[in-house]
Formats: C-alpha cells, sequence, structure tokens
C-alpha cells in the first residue's frame, strides 16, 4: 500500500490519489478560520468543575496537559485564547474531548435564549 503524502507546503489535505490523513490543528485552524465560524473561545467553567471534581490544583493539572501554568490561567480567565493543541491537551487531561470544551459563537447564543 503506497504511503499517503500531503500537498508540500498544504495542510488541508492530502495530495490527489493519496489515502487520505486526519487533518493537523494548523489546518482545523484554517478551516475554520475559513469556515467564518468566528472567535471560538473555551467552556473555563466547565474546565475548572472538571479540575476540582478531580481535586487538582490548576499547578496539576498544566503539568497533566503539559501546558505552562500561565497559559492555563489565561485561558480559563478568558485573557487570551489557547490554541487548539493547548484545548486538547486540557481537554485530554481531564478525559473530556475537545467538543466539550469549545465554545462557538452561535452555542453562546443558542445558550442565552
Amino acid at each position: 500500500m503506497p504511503e499517503s503524502s500531503m500537498a508540500e507546503g498544504s495542510r488541508l489535505g492530502p495530495k490527489a490519489g493519496s489515502t487520505s490523513r486526519v487533518p493537523t490543528a494548523s489546518a482545523v485552524r484554517v478551516v475554520v478560520g475559513r469556515a467564518g465560524l468566528g472567535r471560538w473561545s473555551v467552556n473555563g467553567h466547565r474546565i475548572e468543575r472538571e479540575r476540582i471534581l478531580r481535586g487538582w490544583t490548576r499547578q496539576q493539572l498544566a503539568q497533566a496537559a503539559g501546558v505552562d501554568e500561565k497559559t492555563l490561567r489565561d485561558m480559563l480567565t478568558g485573557r487570551r485564547q489557547p490554541t487548539f493543541g493547548t484545548a486538547g491537551a486540557v481537554a485530554t487531561a481531564l478525559g473530556l474531548t475537545l467538543a466539550e470544551i469549545i465554545v462557538l459563537p452561535h452555542r453562546l447564543e443558542e445558550e442565552a435564549q
């Protein structure tokens, strides 16, 4: 079976005729940006709830996720938007999926109604 290869300089998909690959986090960012979904954020309350249920400090969560403690704090307080990779690492450390902690603008509107 031939090995899949990505088009050089492209992260959006494989070359024509090759087997498909899972897109990278940077490819997801590009696709989300092009789709016009707007700014997304993380559900800091959900992350904090899961952290507390496990009896972890923020420092312990940061270590488990492999992220800097200040990055985690800024993400939870909304001072900084994390990369999908950082958000995914935090979600994985808590046993959650990325979808469970990401909040899209249209989901905020639905929850407000």
